[in-house]
């Protein structure tokens, strides 16, 4: 099995980033640097020691898998895929862990059996919202990488009521400031969606029991006045959302992260986990598929054969086969 892929798959590093490791002599094989690809290594026998990390060794299924896997860097995988969904609370790390001591997404979620779990993407240490945790090292890449523009969602509360002609400006704004950034650092640059999620207007002094009155749509000063913004973020933004739109002069008062891609929160709690569905998992792998083809790269193996699978049928995320049980959400340490 080819090192870079042992590596990505164990969330050392996206393979292309893994590679740069190898050729750096980050990497040690046996008590040996590495330092030319290609290089083979057995993940169940081999010492793999990363950036000073030792690698987990694993324990594959039989002799003949094991041959496969020296056979073709196609062959079955190493690791048995793991995909879990976290509704993220306020004030917890998106990382494995944190020298400062705060508090991880792997604090909450505690899957047995497996090793090596990591969280894709990272959503800001003051959001709540939708984490995917996963040992699949290249869908990762795939759904992250910023030349595949798979969509984030975000709802974010502002205060102050917004007209759709000024969230068209500020949309606009946006852009034109994430495309400057994105030359300066000579990177690629993301896009913002924005439009109108609902207006919420906490109202004093009204009669308990007596209907509210309609919200209008404008700029006041009221501070109990709230506009929701519906913002869907493709390819990365080089500055945290926040901090973007602050710059803008809308300060974010909450920012939830709703969907990615085809997965949505939906009747997830905060704090509860669960492991995705086999629909949700294929509809996964089938963006990152059709991601890979239009920026016309070759999709990861672990990607691929799965992406090619299935009924044709379309189907909601949430939406499941008769007879097939919803998978029951785990809740975290509060």
């Amino acid at each position: 099995m080819r090192l870079q892929r042992v590596l990505a798959e164990a969330g050392v590093a996206a393979r292309r980033k893994a590679e740069q490791l190898i050729l750096e002599g980050r990497v040690e094989v046996n008590g040996q640097i590495v330092r030319t690809l290609p290089a083979f290594v057995d993940p169940a026998r081999d010492r793999i020691i990363a950036d000073g990390r030792e690698l987990p060794r694993l324990r594959l299924a039989s002799a003949a898998t094991r041959r496969d896997i020296h056979a073709s860097d196609d062959g079955p995988s190493a690791l048995r895929k793991v995909y879990l969904l976290l509704n993220k609370p306020e004030r917890v790390l998106t990382a494995v862990s944190d020298p400062g001591g705060r508090s991880t997404v792997m604090d909450i979620v505690k899957y047995p059996g497996v090793q090596r779990l990591f969280p894709v993407g990272r959503l800001e240490f003051d959001a709540r919202g939708l984490v995917l945790i996963t040992n699949d090292g290249p869908l990762a890449n795939l759904l992250t990488h910023a030349r595949f523009g798979v969509p984030k969602v975000y709802e974010a509360r502002v205060k102050g009521l917004m007209p759709p002609d000024y969230i068209a400006d500020l949309q606009r704004g946006l852009n034109i400031k994430t495309q400057r950034n994105a030359r300066e650092l000579g990177k690629r640059a993301g896009e913002l969606e924005l439009s109108l999620g609902g207006v919420k207007r906490v109202t004093q002094g009204v009669r308990k029991g007596a209907p509210a009155p309609e919200p209008t749509i404008d700029r006041g000063n009221d501070p109990y006045d709230k506009t929701v913004l519906r913002i869907t973020v493709r390819g990365p933004l080089h500055t945290p959302l926040d901090e973007l739109m602050a710059a803008a002069g809308v300060k974010i008062s909450q920012l939830i992260q709703v969907g990615l891609g085809p997965l949505g929160l939906h009747e997830l709690r905060l704090g509860e986990w669960r492991e995705l569905g086999r629909h949700e998992v294929g509809a996964l792998k089938r963006l990152a598929a059709k991601a890979d083809h239009v920026a016309g790269g070759a999709v990861a193996s672990g990607a691929a054969g799965s992406a090619r699978g299935g009924s044709g049928v379309k189907r909601s995320v949430g939406e499941r086969r008769g007879g097939e049980p919803p998978v029951a959400p785990r809740r975290g340490p509060r």
